[in-house]
């Protein structure tokens, strides 16, 4: 087999050859909540060095934070998300971190919104876009379902769509009920 030393190896992921991804869909930031009556000065991810925090098991936020929550924050792992507000709302945790609009739907069926913030800036800043099987006859659609997304995202469609999704979810919450 006969390889070529011209060009570089390729950096692009398998998967960005196996699927086609659509504009953004929407912003999805990881979070660092606090306590609402105990803020603390926070800039950067080093600031949470020394203090106590904590995540709901098995939750991931990216290889680059995950590496640095690994090997220089103090972070402890509980069951659920619910455990881990509770041990915050307790002064177990001075933080904890998990996805901004998963913290915003609990603490929205719980009701506790009242009494936990999540620190700015946000941790990390990742983007939900959707991913078309390139090899699909779906895929054919990805420019008018990126003019679909444009004209959602100009209306304000999607913020609104997930503002009532959170009233929604606090009216019926599903998530640690039988």
């Amino acid at each position: 087999m006969a390889t070529s030393t011209s060009s570089p190896p390729s950096k692009i992921p398998r998967s960005a050859s196996f699927l086609l991804f659509s504009e953004l869909v929407l912003n999805n930031p990881v979070a660092a909540f606090v306590k609402k009556d105990h803020p603390m000065p926070y800039a950067k991810w080093e600031d949470l060095a020394g203090l106590r925090g904590g995540i709901a098991r098995g939750n991931r936020f990216g290889s680059a934070f995950d590496e640095y929550m690994d090997n220089r924050l103090h972070i402890n792992e509980t069951d659920n998300l619910e455990t881990a507000f509770n041990m915050l709302l307790a002064n177990r945790f001075d933080y904890v971190i998990t996805g901004y609009h998963v913290g915003q739907a609990y603490m929205a069926s719980a009701n506790i919104d009242d009494k936990l913030v999540p620190l700015q800036p946000f941790l990390i800043d990742s983007q939900n876009l959707f991913g078309f099987v390139a090899q699909s006859p779906c895929a054919v659609h990805l420019s008018a379902f990126n003019k679909q997304l444009e004209k959602l995202h100009k209306e304000g469609f999607i913020e609104r769509a997930l503002l009532q999704a959170r009233a929604d979810w606090r009216k019926a919450p599903v998530i640690g009920k039988n």
